[in-house]
């Protein structure tokens, strides 16, 4: 699911990091950033997509 983080980012719940400082990396699908590479994976969730 898709929430907007206290810092006003765009974030998968799935995200290690819900409150990103430095956001790293923006998913082209659904506008959520990220701040670690690890998150990248969840650009690629089809179902994360289309949650909102």
């Amino acid at each position: 699911m898709i929430v907007i983080s206290s810092n006003g980012y765009k974030v998968s719940n799935k995200s290690v990091h819900l409150t990103p400082k430095n956001p790293q990396f923006k998913c082209p699908n659904c506008g959520c950033v990220y701040e670690n590479v690890l998150d990248i994976k969840s650009c690629y969730d089809k179902k994360l997509a289309t949650e909102n």
